[in-house]
């Protein structure tokens, strides 16, 4: 008797506790519903400060600031490094570097001012290179970015160098200082673009980019990603670059 009375009590509970999370999922769904007219940016930052005061930055769009206390003008990111998360801001609308009046959100000295080339409702990586002339901005489409079955991630890499060609990305998949595999990822990418996600075994490995020459441009020994995730990798500075534009591989800038 015992059973027939638990066991219609526990489905009744059971049916509950599904319509609870059934609904509780569908407030979730609606609490990821984006903005229909703004576009999706993780913004990178590698331009040298012209001096040793200069190294962070206000980001303005429309001259609304958008990050938070500064960031790095050098190896700099917005949103945070580690996340992947994206910043919502205007499609075409003004971009501008600055540096503040102490204690303000006003522009003391700007440092550059350029048009966020992005459409509504897509996911972009903005990128500010240094010509060692001037600064270049450009982007680079972050849609249709597929989640690696397990046991698997995504990079691809872009390429922020302004003089150093054609560049090629290639895996070292080798612990070993005498035996090296050499896994070449993605092929002849040019300044300004970037390649596609490819899929590589999620962990830790070493890097090189090549240039078009084959001549070694940057190494990183250490690049982490984690299982399912997506990241990108940044070529920066120059050939025969020198101090802060010396050639360098980024550490990985998750996307997703």
């Amino acid at each position: 008797m015992k059973k027939l009375t638990i066991a219609p009590l526990f489905l009744a509970l059971s049916g509950i506790m599904l319509f609870m999370a059934c609904e509780k999922n569908d407030l979730r769904l609606t609490e990821f519903d984006l903005p229909g007219d703004k576009s999706f940016v993780k913004f990178a930052m590698f331009s040298p400060p012209v001096s040793g005061a200069i190294t962070t930055v206000m980001i303005k769009v429309n001259d609304i600031k958008i990050n938070g206390a500064s960031t790095a003008v050098h190896n700099g990111y917005f949103p945070t490094f580690g996340f992947a998360d994206y910043a919502a801001v205007t499609p075409g609308g003004t971009f501008k570097l600055s540096l503040p009046n102490t204690g303000t959100g006003n522009d003391s000295v700007v440092l550059f001012t350029g048009t966020l080339a992005i459409e509504s409702t897509k996911s972009y990586t903005v990128v500010l290179a240094d010509t060692g002339i001037n600064r270049t901005l450009f982007s680079v489409s972050d849609e249709n970015i597929a989640i690696p079955d397990s046991g698997f991630a995504s990079v691809r890499l872009i390429n922020s160098s302004p003089n150093a060609g054609l560049l090629n990305l290639i895996r070292i998949d080798s612990t070993s200082p005498t035996t090296v595999t050499r896994d070449t990822l993605v092929r002849n990418i040019a300044f300004k673009t970037g390649s596609a996600f490819v899929r590589i075994p999620f962990g830790s490995f070493r890097y090189r980019v090549i240039t078009d020459a084959g001549v070694v441009f940057a190494i990183n020994n250490s690049v982490n990603i984690a299982n399912r995730r997506s990241a990108t990798l940044f070529s920066t500075g120059f050939v025969t670059g020198l101090g802060n534009f010396i050639p360098a591989l980024t550490p990985p800038l998750l996307n997703k």
